[in-house]
């Protein structure tokens, strides 16, 4: 969220109005995730050339989905390591 945050910070919107902003935006995609699979939710905001698009193509570009694998396996093989 600090990242996001950072990023809004960047386009003018100050701390409260970003996490605000982050809020609304995380809970609405969880919501809908309840009910979709992730593919098929990107299926369904995206447009060519769009702004979500576009947005999606940085976070490749900066490995974003190679990150959060490994963080889930170093979150996963740290709490193996602390139940022992």
């Amino acid at each position: 969220a600090v990242g996001l945050s950072d990023g809004a910070g960047n386009l003018g919107l100050n701390r409260a109005e970003s996490y605000q902003f982050i809020s609304a935006l995380l809970e609405g995609v969880g919501s809908v995730l309840e009910q979709t699979h992730p593919a098929i939710l990107k299926d369904q905001v995206t447009s060519p050339n769009g702004t979500t698009i576009a947005g999606i193509a940085a976070l490749e570009e900066g490995g974003v989905r190679d990150s959060f694998i490994k963080a889930m396996r170093a979150a996963y093989e740290k709490a193996q390591s602390l139940s022992k």
